[in-house]
């Protein structure tokens, strides 16, 4: 059984991972039929403690207002382009919802740039973890900055909100390809002028 659905990939996706006579069969979205149901019904199969604070923080928010971050359970960034992602939503004038796992720096906290978080008050919230559907769900979400796990990509695309991709490894990088190029519901950084370590560096990011 595979979590998609034909009538987003096509009958042939699926086939194609048929192995040794055992055909396979598309019974995806796997998360949707309860949530649709009811949503207090929705549980997280992540080992990670919610934080369901972030949805009360949410419903003080305007209708799409709201950036959503997250890379998911496993993938990491290194230091410095999480400070350069916090300068990025700073910039941005936006609120932002951010999920920092305690080991999203190559297996450490991040160290946020200082003095980011007085700058930016009230507008942002940041939790260690977060259960996606809720807050994917929620109105005043506008966007969706993600490692285009495949997982987040069926929840995202169920839900209706805009993506925009950073993979980390293995499938993340064709999930995000196919987000932006077949279901054309978001982007990437394909084109975007980087460094060897996925840098803009200061001066291209740092205002005035």
């Amino acid at each position: 059984m595979v979590n998609t659905l034909e009538e987003l990939e096509g009958r042939e996706a699926a086939a194609t991972l048929s192995i040794n006579g055992c055909p396979s069969v598309a019974v995806g979205p796997l998360f949707l039929p309860n949530f649709l149901e009811n949503k207090n019904v929705v549980r997280s199969t992540s080992m990670f403690v919610e934080d369901e604070s972030c949805l009360a923080w949410l419903d003080t928010q305007q209708p799409a207002s709201v950036m959503y971050v997250s890379f998911g359970s496993i993938a990491v960034k290194s230091n410095e382009q999480l400070e350069e992602i916090a300068l990025g939503l700073e910039n941005s004038q936006q609120p932002f919802l951010w999920v920092l796992r305690n080991d999203i720096a190559e297996g450490k906290s991040a160290v946020l740039p200082h003095g980011f978080l007085e700058r930016i008050g009230d507008r942002r919230l940041i939790v260690r973890w977060a259960l996606q559907v809720k807050v994917l769900s929620h109105p005043a979400i506008r966007a969706f900055l993600t490692h285009s796990g495949w997982n987040s990509v069926m929840e995202n695309f169920s839900l209706g909100i805009p993506m925009l991709g950073w993979p980390y490894f293995t499938d993340q990088f064709l999930n995000s390809r196919f987000v932006k190029d077949v279901l054309k519901i978001g982007m990437d950084f394909e084109g975007v002028d980087v460094d060897e370590q996925g840098l803009l560096g200061e001066k291209r990011w740092r205002r005035g």
